[in-house]
């Protein structure tokens, strides 16, 4: 029998009842368990301790999911949830300040991918210059991802434009 998770459900986990909340940016599908007895967020791939998770635009998912990761943590911020618990990395405490560093962390790069793009760029182009090092093929994927959420982002708040040349975005301001 299959069983597909409701936003606000309650579910055992152990001896404690955790709400499900829905929480894209990261996947389309996350899922974030928020217990209000203990204070304690299963926070997944969410909110990590140490990096940011990699909010990257797909071609067959969301159209705008750095909107929808920035919202997410909207979600779990009105928790204020004091023990959260990481796909990856430690245990720590402080959901909100972590939120505070992470959106601090998009801001910034927010700020660079328009000052990357304010000549007109292609997505290739924009992406090499926020990100100044040798990457891997792995990592490559991850950064151009990236910066297509950060652009995709500006496009769908009305701060930047997108064209279509030969199978290849260029982004403007």
């Amino acid at each position: 029998m299959e069983h597909y998770f409701e936003e606000g459900e309650r579910i055992p986990i152990g001896k404690y009842e955790y709400e499900v909340i829905f929480t894209p940016g990261h996947a389309d599908g996350m899922v974030n368990f928020y217990n209000e007895e203990t204070n304690t967020l299963l926070s997944t791939d969410h909110i990590l301790p140490k990096i940011t998770p990699n909010i990257s635009y797909w071609f067959h998912g969301e159209p705008n999911p750095l909107k929808n990761y920035l919202d997410s943590l909207e979600k779990i911020r009105k928790r204020d949830a004091d023990f959260v618990i990481p796909s990856h990395g430690e245990p720590f405490y402080g959901a909100n300040e972590r939120i505070d560093e992470i959106k601090s962390h998009h801001n910034e790069r927010l700020v660079q991918a328009l000052d990357a793009i304010s000549g007109g760029d292609t997505v290739y182009e924009a992406c090499q210059k926020l990100f100044k090092k040798e990457l891997t093929i792995h990592e490559t994927r991850f950064a151009i991802g990236e910066t297509l959420a950060h652009l995709e982002y500006f496009r769908y708040e009305g701060e930047c434009e997108r064209e279509v040349q030969d199978g290849v975005y260029w982004y403007s301001i």
